[in-house]
């Protein structure tokens, strides 16, 4: 260990042996920290026979270790040769001095730290402001006084139902089939020649049946094919945990999903890792030419250095916070208690902008280290804990509460911000239904516990949702090319309009491939007859 910090002296190896002995010495010195206060206080001194206050030896090392532990994981020591928990310096651009200008322009940062600190101020009075202004107009949102929490937001009602949807859906049935796997399922006999090169979509993709353990898969497949698009948003549903019993390792496959398209990117983290972590590596590091404006959350994908750490970064995180009536919205100046009066009772202190100015610079250093990936993001912001006393975690966490104010006024003013984050989110509930078509093998369930073939499955399960979406989307637009199906769209059925549907998809049987036809499409003189909408 390196770094030596105040819980590593007191290791001391000559009493690695003393299992009788209940105190330190009188006169050894035993360095204390701040895990021998607060509520192990009292377990850690205890008075002798003679009342003298003494330090209780087994107590102290368990603290001691803790103590080490939580430095470790925040990196406020390291071990020497270590990757993960190496020097966290080496995490860090070498060249970001030399680089200073360029690095602030390719995060669009101003390299003056007072200027970034008036934009923030700006954007929290404009949003403030906006909801005071518009709070007496506003009827799903209330502020006041009350033992549960300050603000009070009714739920949004449904949205209009699309339902035009299905003749749509079922045209495309009609026009190119079902799989005829259905027969063979059914015990008709030998498998069929599928011609269609849209059938590599409906594949059967089944997990091997051994293993320690059971992971489930989570996702979210309702898709819209629009690649390159330079302003799409991602959402990231809270991935389901890996059901292992307790005593085996687990894991949980986290997914990165381009607003009304596909899976862009997937990771296959430890089930204690953090979702911020996770969320803000699949943004930075997708693997597509889009832009990320911003990305939809869970409660569980928001915390405030989640929201300081994607404003440096120059997206904008939008959760859907459950205890939204428990939030409170930071002020922006001391001594102003009374300029937004309507918001008085959610009104916390101010924002320590004193702090921000003097870190601003280790704040830009460390988001274009996750930028340019010299390391992992949960790496990089290990040091970004609860239990870190770093002062750039403190202004961090500064500017993360100016953000999430910014965000939480928006929020409660803005309508249609809910349901856009509300749809984003409620979208990972129908995809179930699609991995249930697509990875129907042993009821969905991934059996296996090596980490390297639960990667490939997830893989392998991305290739074929992308193969169907694709698939899917060509004969969308080979039905609404017909002048008369494309008048049927309403705007609530363009508003639900996903090439992930299954209805003309049957996963069971054996299926067999001609990669050498192509699907009949309405420039082939073998495409199907368009139908009458009616």
């Amino acid at each position: 260990m390196t770094r030596t910090g105040p819980s590593v002296p007191c290791l001391r190896h000559r009493y690695a042996k003393a299992g009788n002995t209940t105190y330190y010495p009188r006169g050894e010195v035993v360095p204390e920290h701040r895990g021998t206060t607060g509520e192990w206080e009292d377990l850690v001194f205890k008075n002798d026979k003679r009342g003298r206050r003494r330090m209780v030896r087994m107590v102290y090392e368990i603290v001691t270790y803790q103590a080490l532990r939580n430095a470790l994981r925040c990196k406020e020591i390291w071990a020497v040769g270590a990757h993960s928990f190496r020097d966290p310096e080496e995490d860090l651009p070498k060249d970001f001095a030399a680089r200073r200008v360029e690095n602030y322009a390719e995060l669009r940062k101003p390299l003056d730290p007072k200027d970034f600190i008036a934009e923030l101020k700006a954007e929290m009075r404009a949003e403030l402001e906006a909801l005071n202004t518009a709070l007496p107009k506003l009827d799903w949102v209330e502020i006041k006084d009350r033992k549960s929490g300050a603000i009070k937001l009714t739920k949004i009602g449904p949205a209009e139902e699309p339902r035009n949807l299905r003749k749509i859906k079922n045209e495309v049935s009609r026009r190119w089939g079902r799989g005829p796997a259905d027969r063979h399922a059914q015990g008709g006999g030998a498998a069929h020649r599928l011609p269609e090169r849209r059938h590599l979509g409906c594949g059967q993709l089944q997990p091997q049946a051994r293993g320690a353990g059971r992971a489930s898969h989570a996702g979210d497949l309702r898709l819209r094919h629009q690649h390159r698009d330079p302003g799409r948003r991602l959402r990231w549903p809270r991935p389901q945990r890996g059901r292992h019993p307790l005593r085996r390792p687990r894991l949980l496959i986290y997914w990165h999903i381009e607003r009304g398209s596909m899976v862009v990117r997937s990771q296959t983290l430890r089930a204690s890792a953090s979702e911020v972590h996770a969320m803000i590596e699949g943004a930075v590091r997708h693997g597509t030419t889009m832009n990320v404006e911003g990305n939809y959350v869970d409660s569980h994908g928001q915390t405030e250095i989640g929201f300081g750490v994607t404003r440096l970064l120059g997206f904008d995180l939008l959760p859907r916070i459950k205890q939204i009536n428990k939030v409170k919205l930071h002020r922006v100046e001391s001594g102003k208690s009374d300029l937004y009066p309507r918001l008085t009772p959610a009104m916390t202190r101010p924002i320590r902008w004193d702090l921000i100015e003097q870190n601003y610079d280790q704040m830009i250093k460390y988001a274009t280290a996750i930028k340019q990936g010299t390391a992992s993001t949960e790496a990089i912001l290990r040091r970004f804990t609860d239990s870190a006393s770093h002062p750039t975690y403190q202004a961090m966490l500064e500017v993360g509460r100016a953000q999430k104010t910014i965000f939480v006024a928006r929020y409660l003013r803005l309508r249609e911000l809910q349901r856009e984050i509300q749809e984003g989110l409620n979208v990972v509930e129908s995809s179930n239904g699609a991995n249930s078509v697509i990875f129907y093998g042993k009821g969905g369930d991934i059996a296996t516990n090596r980490r390297e073939e639960l990667e490939m499955t997830v893989l392998c399960l991305r290739i074929l949702q992308a193969a169907l979406v694709y698939i899917n989307t060509l004969m969308l637009q080979d039905v609404l090319a017909d002048p008369q199906w494309a008048k049927l769209l309403k705007p609530a059925d363009r508003r639900g309009l996903t090439p992930l549907f299954w209805q003309h998809v049957q996963p069971y049987g054996e299926v067999r491939l001609d990669v050498a036809k192509r699907l009949p499409l309405g420039g082939s003189p073998s495409a199907a007859q368009p139908g009458d909408p009616e």
